[in-house]
């Protein structure tokens, strides 16, 4: 009787071993990498509005922003909104919706920190709601975190991320941080809820005279993304940025399988 037990424990298994197999190799890749895509994209493309000082925005014209927002400032509380669900109609306006709020009144207090709420943000479709939390470190150095910051793609597909990343600019720069250099990690769950981490392999460059422009890709650097399969198995896709000419940038996606996908063609 023993034996039979055990026999029938094996069976089990190797079925369970087989359904995880069988999952593997349904999973569509390159589905995975534009889901990926959405992610990186949505996560770079407001950087440079997202370090922007009280004082930058007092002065702001809100049509020479990106998507052309409608832009409230409360003095007192040192807040910013920017709704672009009523946005004016201009170049750009039309692939945002929802809300940014910055809370800026500990900008420039001892802490030096600050907070970006994404309500309901949409970009390019795919929508990233939660808190940024940034701290000043130095004069050249941002630390960026969040927890439980939510992407969902254009598809539908669902990621909730945690991450620290580092913003260094150059010492030559001024008050108005015109180029940034990141660096750092995001953890979280994809879709189905396997984890997901993602690695900047080489640091990312952003150009904030590109992004003002409505070209909103870094210019130039690499994410290694790590996820989970079946049996504690994972795989890896090299997402890079590559220039092509003064704020062109194409994005690859070079996938587990040695694949190498446009993913902005």
């Amino acid at each position: 009787m023993k034996i039979k037990n055990w026999i029938w424990i094996l069976i089990l298994w190797m079925i369970g071993c087989g359904e995880e197999d069988d999952q593997n190799l349904r999973t569509d890749l390159p589905t995975e990498a534009q889901q990926i895509f959405s992610v990186s994209k949505i996560q770079n493309e407001h950087l440079f509005l997202a370090l922007t000082t009280w004082e930058e925005f007092t002065s702001i014209d809100p049509s020479s922003l990106p998507g052309c927002p409608t832009l409230v400032l409360e003095q007192e509380s040192k807040r910013v909104t920017l709704n672009y669900s009523k946005a004016e109609d201009c170049e750009g306006s039309q692939v945002r919706t929802g809300s940014i709020v910055l809370d800026l009144a500990l900008q420039e207090s001892g802490s030096q920190e600050w907070f970006v709420e994404f309500a309901n943000y949409s970009y390019e479709g795919d929508t990233l709601k939660g808190i940024k939390i940034f701290k000043k470190i130095s004069n050249q150095v941002i630390n960026q975190s969040f927890e439980n910051l939510k992407v969902t793609s254009a598809q539908n597909a669902s990621f909730v991320l945690q991450g620290e990343l580092t913003h260094t600019k150059p010492p030559i720069i001024g008050p108005s941080v015109s180029l940034i250099s990141t660096k750092g990690q995001i953890t979280g769950k994809n879709p189905i809820g396997r984890s997901v981490s993602m690695n900047i392999t080489e640091q990312i460059l952003s150009v904030r005279s590109c992004q003002l422009s409505q070209k909103d890709l870094p210019t130039s650097g690499s994410e290694t993304w790590e996820i989970e399969r079946g049996n504690r198995n994972s795989v890896s896709h090299r997402l890079s940025y590559e220039s092509t000419g003064i704020c062109e940038t194409v994005a690859k996606m070079q996938l587990s399988d040695g694949r190498v996908l446009i993913l902005n063609p």
